[in-house]
């Protein structure tokens, strides 16, 4: 069947995408002088599409009050279509660069620090060698605050300890980790082949506070075991932690081996397991409501072979530094 001019403008009206933008930022930022900022327009140039808008779609769709906005009931659904047009031009953009024979693209990435220390630099060496045109973000954090960035879509991959119960998510085990006493290779208790759990309450530790994933996974092997301690000090950094093993007098950690694969690998760290054995999962993950783009999906497996090779670093390293205070000891 087909329509004449005039027909088909009485059956479609096409509502201006860039009002829909406005809108939709204004709406989600909760205030015009914050979506002034994010989009750089001028307030009153936004004010006047969002109220063209609203005077197309013959609805109020935000309730003005002082400097915030609110939706109403109209607004809300308003929003979530335009939210879902939105994701379906991004899933075109993603569409067509995967076809595209040299990828390009932003990715955002959220990792945790013990990633982060031991494969952010070599990941972004890679992808400016390889993949030129492919433009990373990356956003470091502890666990919970990696898993906020991927449900609010503010990442397009996380590394974080997990698995999140989120069905939101799509996970993919990179590592299972296992727990370890790091301390000096020099502190006659690191000549040991294992340290007991319920006998840490008897060390100096310093630990990370609970947001951190391996600190969840340790706390739990604890509660288990009928354990109650205060660490020494706790640090949210990676890089104070690891300072502060290497203090005197000495201090140790519980950490997972990757996240000191470099210290092990030059000796001025050693590493023992946890008696009985105490392993945190290491998972990438992604949102099932936004496909990964060609250049998200390198990433990852860029991701995946340096945490794998990072891992066997440190099992090296830590053989070494093992066999190393062997020798020292026989020779005293």
């Amino acid at each position: 069947m087909a329509y004449d001019s005039d027909e088909l403008e009485g059956r479609f009206t096409v509502l201006d995408s860039r009002r829909l933008l406005y809108f939709y930022e204004v709406a989600r930022l909760g205030s015009f002088s914050r979506a002034e900022d994010f989009l750089d327009i001028a307030q009153p140039a936004l004010s006047r599409q969002v109220q063209a808008l609203e005077t197309e779609l013959g609805a109020i769709l935000l309730d003005r009050y002082g400097r915030g906005v609110k939706l109403t009931d109209v607004g809300q659904a308003v929003f979530e279509k335009t939210a879902h047009i939105f994701s379906l031009m991004d899933d075109v953009r993603t569409t067509v660069n995967v076809t595209r024979e040299d990828p390009t693209g932003d990715v955002r990435l959220g990792v945790i620090p013990s990633v982060a220390a031991t494969i952010a630099t070599k990941l972004i060496m890679l992808l400016r060698t390889r993949h030129p045109k492919i433009r990373l973000q990356v956003s470091e954090g502890h666990t919970g605050h990696v898993h906020s960035l991927l449900i609010n879509g503010d990442v397009d991959i996380g590394v974080l300890v997990g698995p999140s119960p989120n069905k939101t998510l799509l996970q993919e085990e990179l590592l299972a980790e296992e727990l370890y006493l790091i301390g000096s290779p020099d502190h006659p208790i690191m000549a040991q082949k294992s340290f007991p759990v319920k006998q840490l309450v008897e060390l100096p530790l310093v630990l990370p506070s609970a947001p951190f994933g391996s600190r969840r996974v340790f706390d739990r092997i604890a509660k288990r075991k009928g354990i109650e301690f205060k660490p020494l000090v706790e640090v949210d950094s990676l890089t104070v932690l690891k300072d502060l093993v290497r203090s005197t007098p000495p201090m140790f950690t519980i950490l997972p081996r990757i996240a000191v694969a470099a210290e092990l690998a030059a000796g001025v760290v050693a590493a023992i397991p946890l008696q009985p054995k105490a392993a945190s999962r290491l998972m990438l993950a992604s949102r099932k409501a936004k496909p990964m783009s060609r250049a998200v999906r390198i990433v990852a497996e860029l991701i995946s072979k340096l945490i794998l090779e990072s891992d066997n670093t440190a099992r090296m390293g830590n053989r070494m530094a093992a066999a190393k205070h062997v020798s020292h000891s026989e020779a005293l």
